[in-house]
Formats: structure tokens, C-alpha cells, sequence
């Protein structure tokens, strides 16, 4: 019955009929967790019945993900936390195109095959998705306000599913059989990637920030408490942790045996194997975004609109670059090009080397996912309820496709084809 008031709510231009949305940022992909943490810093957590509605056209840190999930120690008050929030549900209308075709059918029930920017399939989570897709090994993995699920890459049929109380915080992370991801119970999870039976969990001390990093058998999670961690990824046991003085409010990165992260004000590069700090960067505001490293070099987005790039040894800064708005969304860094969306509703593409703008895209009303690249081509979700697939080179757009909300979601490509979920609660396939 929800479904079908669901879909009836949507098709008339009302906000869906859900009974549950997530109740903290943080379990949120790197687009919308961002935000919602500074301002929690400070103020006590909704009941996890409470809906919390993600940020309206220009509030946000970094485009790419949702507020600052996770600026611990930076105090903001009631006013910002609204503003970074909004006040509407947020959640638009479903259009008909594919409506009772594609829904969770398998690729015999297709009327023909999908082109470029067309549907493949769509299959309905259930609650909302703001979290990125995993995939691997044939598999798609995706968590909701609802549930956490695995569904086969090529036909869209659901192969588990798991509530979400206990996990689905943030977006799942699939390596070595195992999907992990942090909860809004202060855990962090290791799942059965083949069935989603829980491994073993990790308690953080503190919401989880981000989605956690694994690199050699350690899985890097942070949290709100400003603790960064190193667990083994085959008993869930503590390998060392790192105080950052403030959340932890990026997800981390792993380069030459480094981890950096964002924080208050602040961009910290960690040893692997020890916990020891290397450097840490001050910076002119949050970084809700994950690092990207390349070629010696840190990059990053703040909550103040600007695009960092860092010395990865010392910690130097080599540019800095004001975009439109707040980056809170991960940046992207591919064949010399930065890619980052922001706050103002435009995707950026700026000289890795120099920081010179070279050109930027309008994503309509904001632009919410980070930016995925592969083979040239850019693709990125935004506000205006569509998923884009632009020119790397030459910020021309390839094609556009409409989903049924929102798309905080970082897209993710695999064989031809890119998915993504949407608002609305809908994982979709979608033809490269």
C-alpha cells in the first residue's frame, strides 16, 4: 500500500508518502552528509523517526555531497543549520516515461535495447537514496533511509535485502566479499556481500562521518568525535586510531601509504601503518570532500567555495581556486582536469596543474552527486532530477536522463553502463 500512495503522490506533484527518511547526514553519500554535521555539533540528533529534509539550491558545502556532514568542532548555529537543511520535503514528482515498463523486470521483459542516456532498468529500494551505488563481481549494492540492498547488475532483480536499522548510514563500500558501511548506531559494519549477513561491527564511538576506505586489508572509517580509525577488515579489530581534534568530515583517501581527510578547517595527512600525523593543512573552511591525490598532489574542496590543490608531502598549497558556491561534494582529477561540482548549481572543470577554470556546466537548479569520469566523459546527477553526461574535454553535454528525484547519488560505471540512484528511492541502469 505505501508504494502505491507513493506513486499516486507522486504522479499528482505531492511529496511522497514515506514514513521514514534518515534521521543524520552522515549516513548520507558524500553530498548530503556533509552539512548536516556542523550543525549537530551543537544541537542534539533527530529522533530516528524524524525526517530530515536535504538542503535547498545554494546551501550546501560542496555540491557534490550534502552539507557538511561532519565539520566536527565547527560550531554553527540554528540559522545555519536551516539554511544547509531547507524546509520542504524536497522530494518532486515522478513522471511517467517507464513507469510500469522498467520496474524491477529482468532483461527478458525489455521492449528493446536501451541506447545512450536510456534506461536499462530501474529497481525500487525503497525510502530514500541519497547513497552512492557499489558495484562489483555482477552486483550492485545500495542503502536507502529504508533498507540496504544487492541486486544483479544485468537484469535489476534484487538478490537480498536488508533493513536498514543497524546499517545503510552511509553509502556501502563492496571489497574483498564483504560490504561495509557506518551506521546510525555508531557501528561500523562488515556484511556478507553474498548474502548480507553481518560479519562482525566495529563501534566508532560516534556517528560515522563518511563512508569508510579500505586499502590492504584496513578499512579506514572516521566520525563525529573526531576520531579517525584503522580496522582490520578480517576480524573488525582496531589497528590504531587518530584524533583530529575535530569530526572527521570527509571520507578518507589512501595514497603511498598515506591517509588524508578532511576536518574542521582542516586537511590532515596521516601514516597508514602507524596513526602518526604527517601534516595537517589549515584551510579557509570545512572539507566535506574526499581528497584526491594525484601525482603528488592533494585536492580538495571547501565549505567556503573554493578548490584546493596541496602539496601531498608537505602539506603546501599549490592553488586555490573560488567556484560559485560550496564544494561538498568529492572532487574527481582525470587526465589534467579537476572536476567538482558546487553549491551554484554548475559543474566545474579546472587545470589540475594551475587551477584555471576551463569551463563549467549548468546542472539546473544545484548540482548534488559527485562527479564520476570515465573514458572523457563526466557524469554527474543534479537537483533538477536528471543524471548528465557531459564531455571531459569540452563541457558539452552528451545526453540527459530523467529520474524520479533528486540525484545526491555519485554515479557508478561498469560494463556500459552508468547507475545511480535517485530521490525518489529508485536505483537506475542507464545505457553510457
Amino acid at each position: 500500500m505505501p508504494t502505491l500512495l507513493d506513486r499516486l503522490a507522486r504522479a499528482t506533484g505531492g511529496a511522497p508518502a514515506v514514513n521514514s527518511a534518515p534521521s543524520h547526514a552522515a549516513w548520507l553519500p558524500e553530498p548530503v552528509a556533509a552539512a548536516v554535521h556542523t550543525r549537530t555539533a551543537t544541537q542534539p540528533s533527530p529522533e530516528p523517526s524524524a525526517r530530515v529534509v536535504p538542503p535547498r539550491p545554494g546551501e550546501w558545502p560542496d555540491g557534490d555531497r550534502p552539507p557538511s556532514v561532519d565539520a566536527a568542532g565547527g560550531p554553527a548555529g540554528p540559522s545555519r543549520r536551516r539554511a544547509l537543511l531547507g524546509v520542504g520535503a524536497g522530494v518532486a514528482g515522478l513522471g511517467f516515461g517507464g513507469w510500469s515498463i522498467y520496474d524491477n523486470r529482468s532483461s527478458a521483459t525489455r521492449r528493446r535495447e536501451a541506447g545512450p542516456g536510456e534506461q536499462r532498468w530501474r529497481f525500487q529500494v525503497g525510502g530514500l537514496v541519497y547513497a552512492s551505488p557499489a558495484v562489483v563481481d555482477g552486483l550492485v549494492y545500495i542503502s536507502s533511509s529504508r533498507n540496504l540492498c544487492a541486486v544483479d547488475a544485468s537484469t535489476g532483480e534484487q538478490r537480498w535485502k536488508r533493513p536498514r536499522t543497524g546499517v545503510g548510514y552511509s553509502s556501502p563500500v563492496a571489497v574483498r566479499g564483504t560490504v561495509l558501511l557506518s551506521s546510525i548506531d555508531e557501528n561500523l559494519y562488515a556484511l556478507d556481500g553474498a548474502t548480507g549477513k553481518e560479519q562482525w561491527k566495529f563501534h566508532l564511538g560516534s556517528v560515522g562521518s563518511q563512508s569508510p576506505t579500505e586499502v590492504g586489508g584496513i578499512v579506514y572509517a572516521g566520525g563525529e568525535n573526531g576520531n579517525l580509525h584503522a580496522v582490520d577488515i578480517a576480524d573488525g579489530s582496531e589497528k590504531w586510531h587518530f584524533f583530529a581534534g575535530g569530526g572527521v568530515s570527509s571520507s578518507p583517501t589512501v595514497a603511498e601509504a598515506v591517509v588524508y581527510f578532511g576536518s574542521f578547517h582542516s586537511l590532515f595527512a596521516v601514516d597508514a601503518a602507524t596513526g602518526e600525523q604527517r601534516w595537517k593543512a589549515t584551510t579557509d573552511a570545512s572539507v566535506f570532500t574526499r581528497p584526491a591525490v594525484v601525482d603528488g598532489v592533494v585536492y580538495a574542496g571547501s565549505e567556503g567555495g573554493a578548490l584546493l590543490a596541496v602539496d601531498a608531502v608537505t602539506g603546501e598549497q599549490r592553488w586555490k581556486t573560488a567556484v560559485g558556491g560550496v564544494v561538498s561534494s568529492s572532487l574527481t582529477v582525470s587526465d589534467g582536469v579537476v572536476y567538482a561540482g558546487s553549491a551554484d548549481g554548475n559543474l566545474y572543470a579546472v587545470e589540475a596543474a594551475t587551477g584555471k577554470r576551463r569551463w563549467r556546466f549548468p546542472i539546473g537548479k544545484r548540482t548534488l552527486s559527485s562527479p564520476t569520469v570515465s573514458d572523457g566523459v563526466v557524469y554527474v546527477g543534479g537537483g533538477d532530477r536528471h543524471l548528465y553526461a557531459v564531455n571531459g574535454p569540452t563541457g558539452k553535454q552528451r545526453w540527459k536522463f530523467a529520474t524520479g528525484g533528486a540525484v545526491y547519488s555519485t554515479p557508478a560505471v561498469s560494463d556500459g553502463v552508468v547507475y545511480v540512484g535517485s530521490e525518489d528511492g529508485y536505483l537506475h541502469a542507464v545505457t553510457r
